[in-house]
């Protein structure tokens, strides 16, 4: 392994053999530890002594578009923008697992409660702070429900 490893250095670098084997030593004894199954102790925990390439590094060899990246649903082999959005979709999922609701949801549901809010305040002269406590929100939450429901009816 170790010859073979030099005459590609040699071939592809254009190194001399003397050269190759002092450059390609570090990469050799890795090899040879992991090979053995040798482990390195590093920040605490037992790792592969074997090399490991960065995501990026390998997305940049193989030139890893970012449409390829969504089609083929790569999970380890993305780029920053790719990881953001499926960040935000991590984050989207579990909130509508823990019974949040979509936008359009949201604000069907404030536009309702602005109704309300304007019928009660007309009706029984309530202010907001009695609206507030009435439904259980916030009194800011009450102000933009029925400035959205004051919109909407106009």
């Amino acid at each position: 392994m170790e010859r073979e490893i030099r005459i590609l250095a040699m071939q592809s670098a254009g190194w001399s053999e003397s050269e190759s084997k002092a450059r390609l030593s570090a990469v050799v004894k890795r090899a040879r530890q992991a090979a053995s199954g040798k482990m390195a102790l590093y920040n605490g925990h037992e790792v592969d002594t074997r090399y490991r390439m960065r995501a990026d590094t390998i997305i940049d060899w193989l030139q890893i578009e970012p449409a390829e990246m969504r089609a083929a649903d790569l999970r380890v082999l993305i780029d920053t923008d790719r990881r953001r959005e499926r960040e935000a979709e991590r984050q989207t999922e579990s909130r509508r697992r823990r019974g949040a609701k979509d936008r359009n949801e949201q604000q069907a549901a404030r536009l309702e409660l602005g109704r309300q809010c304007l019928y009660l305040a007309t009706k029984d002269g309530m202010n907001r702070d009695d609206l507030a406590a009435h439904f259980g929100v916030s009194t800011g939450h009450i102000s933009n429900a029925m400035k959205e429901a004051r919109a909407a009816a106009d």
